[in-house]
């Protein structure tokens, strides 16, 4: 048990687990009448969850955290969801946003053709170059960093990112419209990744393993319990 007295049916998912992803068009295979109205009816609680988490995360958490705050909104909304019995992950990706010449000059995840009109921005599990040699010539070894990837949450049913914000840049193009709440049928695969679809530019994540896990940190450990004990409280007149 957490220490919000919260169920804990999730995890930080790793590249072994199955995703979600790969078998929602599978979901409705096998249906009957007894499993179908189940299946709604949890459908139904798993997005009442969500809901109710983005209008509390929008009202009471962004206002006063960082753009990039991945860690903080992830662990809310897991502990939200398992409380009502939702299974969830905490899913460590790489993710990028680029604008439509961006993503039309694309080679990979990792790279595109460079115009004065393409752009991207994103968060990656690898460190450029640049990067490393920065930290080294600091005096850092950016090896023993924390964690400074990005994480999402995934249900059966879901893609969801609180956080997509962090990605905006209107002047160029990319608009995402976070917080992001997406079905997984909406979601399209791409030799590089998963297509989210977004209000302007497109967002691509991929499944990813950083050199350091968001376990440990402070977000994960301790800061989250206030306010997700306060979400918990606004979902009980809904649900329990």
């Amino acid at each position: 048990m957490t220490p919000l007295g919260v169920q804990t049916t999730f995890s930080v998912k790793h590249l072994c687990q199955q995703s979600p992803r790969q078998s929602c068009f599978l979901n409705h295979l096998g249906d009957n009448l007894s499993t179908m109205g189940t299946r709604e009816l949890s459908l139904n609680k798993e997005t009442a969850v969500l809901e109710v988490a983005k209008d509390f995360y929008l009202r009471e958490v962004a206002p006063v955290v960082v753009p990039n705050a991945c860690i903080l909104a992830s662990r809310i909304i897991t502990v939200a969801l398992a409380k009502y019995n939702v299974q969830c992950w905490a899913t460590q990706v790489d993710a990028v946003c680029w604008n439509n010449e961006g993503f039309r000059l694309r080679n990979d995840l990792n790279a595109f053709r460079s115009t004065p009109t393409a752009w991207s921005v994103g968060v990656m599990s690898e460190p450029s170059n640049q990067w490393v040699r920065n930290e080294l010539e600091s005096g850092s070894n950016p090896f023993d960093r924390k964690f400074y990837g990005h994480l999402i949450v995934e249900t059966p049913n879901h893609f969801v990112d609180f956080t997509a914000s962090q990605f905006d840049r209107p002047e160029k193009g990319i608009v995402t419209g976070s917080p992001l709440i997406v079905p997984n049928s909406r979601l399209t695969e791409v030799k590089d990744g998963w297509i989210v679809p977004i209000e302007q530019g497109v967002y691509v994540f991929r499944d990813a393993q950083h050199p350091a896990s968001p376990q440990g940190t402070p977000d994960w450990d301790t800061n989250y319990k206030r306010d997700a004990k306060r979400l918990i409280e606004e979902l009980r007149p809904l649900l329990g």
